[in-house]
């Protein structure tokens, strides 16, 4: 005995939840952006260098004080969270950074997550 679509067998779930949208538009500004950012740095690193020289002043200023470049990490991971940017290029480029400026790699790793770990909690810690 075939099945109608009003048999009691094929009923439609009505708690579903309806399907995705196709066009994300916070998505499709968040991808814009980091399109437009990776171009500007190949664009910056084809012509003036002025991506490598920031890099070099902040390796310098970390390496003559590193207590202050923690602070300014944490307080930017906490930003990062704020507005919802994904903090995982932050995390490398804090674990990038310390290594750079101590010359240790553990050095470096230790704290760049000592950093993001206090900027990730001192937001649900209030």
């Amino acid at each position: 005995m075939p099945t109608s679509p009003t048999s009691p067998l094929v009923q439609p779930n009505s708690n579903a939840p309806p399907p995705p949208s196709p066009c994300n538009p916070r998505r499709a500004v968040t991808i814009t952006l980091f399109l437009l950012m990776l171009i500007l740095v190949v664009l910056d690193l084809s012509t003036t260098r002025y991506t490598e020289s920031l890099v070099d002043s902040s390796i310098t200023s970390l390496q003559s004080s590193p207590f202050l470049g923690f602070v300014y990490l944490t307080l930017l991971y906490v930003l990062f969270t704020v507005f919802f940017i994904p903090g995982s290029l932050l995390t490398l480029g804090a674990g990038f950074a310390f290594t750079q400026a101590s010359g240790s790699t553990a050095y470096g790793i230790l704290l760049g997550t000592l950093s993001v770990l206090a900027g990730a909690t001192t937001l649900s810690a209030g």
